[in-house]
Parts: C-alpha cells; structure tokens; sequence
C-alpha cells in the first residue's frame, strides 16, 4: 500500500505557522484536507521517540466538508523529541487516504501543519503468483516466485515481505485450516507459518531435516532442490497435517528417492511445536493401471504394476472420509506402456496410512491423433473420497459406483493435448461438486479459465453430457492465470504471471495487474 511519505521538516517552515503561548505544553493544530466522500473518521497515530502516544480519533459522522480542524496536545516534558504522525481517512469498510509527517516538539507554543490527504491505492505487483488462498472475504493472500507475497484486505493490495531464508523463494502452495492455521511451502525444503498475532511468518525446517543430504552430493545443491509441493490438515486430529513433495537433485533421481511424503505432529516438546516422521506408504506403495476407454492398446501382459520409487506426488486433498494424494508415476522400464509417465493417485479411507485402499495411475483417452497418451502430473478436488475430481491434461471424474462398473469417465474432449503445447489443467476449485472453475494453462503462457455448472445444479453430479464448453467458458481478458481460490460461488480468486490477479463477485470480473 503507497502512502505519502512526505517529511515536515524540524521546523516546519513551509507548512506551519507558530503561535505564542504560556502553555507547558506543545500543541499540533492540523488543516486535514482532500479528505475523501465517505469518510467516517480521521484515525491518528502519533509515535514519540519510536513510542506511542494515545490520540483519540476523530469522528466527522455526519459531516459533508473536504476539510477540517483537530490539534494534539503533547506535555512538554517531551521536548526536544521527534514527533511521528499519521492521519487515515476511515470509510464505513476501508481505509481512503493517509497523511504521513515528522516534526519536532521545540517550544511550547501552537505548531499549525497543514495535512493534505493522498489517496490509498493497491500496490504494484509484477511477480508471477503460483498459489492463491482465499480465508475470508477481506483475508486473501498470493504468493509465488521471488519470495513475493501479497495480501488482500477487503480493500487492498499489499506487499508483503516475509524475509525468506531459501535460495530460490518460490512459494507454490498457500494452504489455510481453522485447525493448524495459514501455511506456505515451496522451494528449499522450508515450509511457512503465518502468526495471526504477530503478523510474521516463520520457517520451519524440520521436514527437511528428516531427508539429510546423501554422501557425495552438495548440501546447498541437495537443499535447493527439495520442493514441498502441497500441505493438508488431517482430518479428525487436533493439529496434524501431511506434507508432501519431491527432490530433484540427481541423487534423488537416481535412487529414485524423489518421493517426499511427511505426517508433522503437534509436540509441544520441539522447538518447532511439531514433530516430523516419513510416511513410508505414499512412497512405496504399488500402482496399477487403470486403461480408459478408447486408450492405446494394452502391451503383451497387461498393463505394468509400478512398484516402489516410482511415484512423485503433487497434491494432496484431506476429506471427511479419507484422503486423496495426486500426483504421477515414471516406470522404470517405458517398453512396458506407450509412455513412461502417467498421471496417478493414491485414496486412503483414514490417516494411519497404512496402505492406501486404491492406489492407480491413468492411461490417457486419445480424442484426436495428436494427442499424448502421457500426462502430467495430476491435482485433485472434490469433498468425499467416493467422488472426486482429477486433472492433468485431460479432465476426469471418479466415483465409487464408476470404478465398480467402469473405468473413470473422460470428460475432456474439450481440453485436448495437442503434443507441443505443454497443455495442462492447473488448479480446480469450487462451492460444490455441481459449480466449479478450473484454469488451463499451455506451455507459451496462455491459459484460459472454465466455470463447470450443470443445466441442472444441484440436482446431479456433472457428467459428460452435461458439459458444455460454450456454457462456461471464461477467458477473463486472455490474460495469463493459473491458479484461483474461493469462498463461496460468489467470491472467487484468480492469479498468474506478471501480478495478474482477477476477482469474480458471481456476476461480473475486476482485474488487478
């Protein structure tokens, strides 16, 4: 948030007049002016040496003018002290404008200071935004390369540096539970968390001790390369949550040790407040195959099993009966399939992780022959682990009763993969399973952004026939996003490259760049 910053010099020569006085007291008389239509109140702040002096607010409730009067009476026993001072205009839900001085208490007499209102504006935000969280509708934050942060306060953009401690600083999950708070993960194996109390975030470094540096690689290369790709709470705990990500240092790769996969624990005990163990299960679980309809034909003996190693998460989704953990699986061997890496997913019924109940990966539909029979690393939404949303370059709906009777329904004959372009459905997020946006990104940084209803929602679930692109589609100014987060069907978030930011109310878009 840009505020005027202008300086009162010591004596204030351009802006004040003195007047003679017998007071023991020095008195600040302010001429507050462009004050904006719809202030309520003038809030004052006033610091001495650094220290806060208490100053009642101004009220101007039922008042039309652009301008008024009010003085500061400070007791001389502060003389000789720097005076700080700043006046926001207060509307009925957002601060207006502001007004920022220094002066210095010299005498006791009158000092009249003229204080010009400037107008409150967003910041200017230029970093590409890889995540985007959305608690309430006055408390939304982005975050991505960079260390950038910004946060929205019902009224305004701001800047928010949080002093990263990694290399590389890119943030690429922000994560929110009434349980274990405002999270951040991202590059160099640190993970944050946001103190509502003190306004700061925090690294903890716990979940990267777990994984230490193997013999013969370098640390700082080791470090840089751990990614914590998505956090969840777990249901049903007082605390608990389940981080997941990859290493793609070499050592890694090689060993096939890229799968990262963390239960954190609330210990008192730790220096942290949690205590860090692996969860050997999502890393070492096999996958087996689930073909599609219209997919490549299956190789000589089935589809392969993928055994340990071979799975990389990439988000996670903790609900009421269970979790869901996305991600993709590279088999060892891609003479076994027309490709060797699949978008995959892991359910479990409950948190002890001992073994998932399904563990598959997805061998892609073919609607056209330029597609790929391969994709991407999948996300996951949906509220209930019996039905579920997943999405790569392809768009794909799964439930109990379609697993039983048929492999997963492919709705994607509209987000093709057309090879070279890098296609992929990014980030899904709705206010229910019938009403939902998803955004698609190409590999040139085009994207385009969909809202899913059904012709009747609330009724049924979305299935293929019920999809129509014509009745959804959304591109919002063809500009470059790539993840959104909401409230509610009528409070919704949109961010991407270049600060771009847009906000849908349910009816019409603003957007901020």
């Amino acid at each position: 948030m840009r505020r005027n910053k202008a300086l009162v010099s010591a004596f204030l020569m351009a802006s004040l007049a003195v007047t003679e006085s017998c007071s023991s007291s020095t008195v600040l008389a302010f001429a507050v002016s462009n004050i904006p239509a719809g202030t309520n109140t003038l809030r004052v702040t006033a610091k001495i040496d650094g220290k806060n002096y208490n100053v009642e607010p101004v009220s101007l409730v039922g008042s039309s003018s652009t301008a008024t009067l009010f003085s500061i009476t400070i007791p001389w026993k502060y003389s000789n002290s720097l005076i700080d001072v700043s006046i926001i205009a207060t509307g009925k839900q957002c601060d207006l404008a502001s007004w920022n001085g220094t002066t210095a208490a010299i005498e006791p007499v009158t000092y009249s200071i003229a204080a010009p209102l400037e107008r409150l504006r967003d910041d200017q935000m230029a970093q590409d935004f890889f995540t985007i969280k959305a608690i309430k509708a006055n408390d939304v934050w982005t975050a991505g390369a960079g260390g950038a942060f910004g946060h929205w306060d019902g009224c305004y953009w701001k800047n928010v540096d949080i002093k990263p401690e990694g290399i590389d600083n890119i943030f690429t999950k922000l994560y929110y539970h009434d349980k274990i708070g405002l999270w951040a993960t991202g590059s160099d194996g640190l993970i944050y968390k946001y103190d509502d109390n003190l306004k700061t975030w925090t690294a903890k470094k716990g979940a990267r001790d777990l994984f230490p540096t193997p013999t013969g690689a370098s640390s700082f290369e080791w470090i840089r390369s751990t990614i914590w790709a998505d956090i969840s709470y777990l249901n049903g705990t007082a605390g608990d949550f389940i981080l997941i990500g990859t290493n793609y240092h070499s050592a890694a790769v090689s060993s096939k040790n890229q799968c990262l996969a963390v239960r954190a624990t609330l210990d008192a005990s730790k220096p942290e407040g949690y205590s860090f163990s692996k969860i050997a299960s999502v890393c070492s679980t096999p996958i087996v195959a689930a073909p599609q309809v219209g997919s490549p034909t299956a190789p000589s003996g089935g589809w392969p099993t993928c055994s340990s190693g071979c799975f990389v998460p990439a988000r996670v989704m903790s609900m009421p009966d269970g979790l869901i953990i996305s991600g993709d699986v590279r088999l060892p061997s891609p003479a076994t399939a027309p490709n060797n890496q699949y978008g995959a997913y892991l359910k479990y019924d409950n948190t002890s992780f001992s073994s998932p109940s399904l563990a598959r990966y997805v061998v892609q539909s073919i609607t056209n022959p330029n597609q790929e029979t391969s994709g991407t690393a999948m996300n996951v939404w949906g509220s209930s682990t019996k039905e579920f949303w997943l999405a790569n370059n392809r768009l794909f709906h799964v439930s109990d009763a379609e697993i039983q009777k048929a492999p997963e329904e492919n709705l994607s004959s509209f987000y093709e993969d057309k090879g070279s372009s890098g296609y992929r459905i990014n980030s899904i997020w709705g206010a229910n399973s019938n009403d939902f946006w998803i955004t698609v990104l190409s590999g040139n940084r085009l994207s385009r952004v969909h809202h899913i209803t059904t012709a009747a929602a609330g009724t049924q679930t979305i299935l293929a026939k019920d999809v129509d692109q014509k009745r959804f589609s959304a591109p919002i100014g063809s500009l470059p996003y790539i993840v959104l987060d909401g409230t509610s069907d009528k409070d919704v978030w949109f961010a991407g490259y270049s600060g771009v930011r847009a906000y849908y109310n349910g009816k019409d878009f603003t957007i901020y760049k």
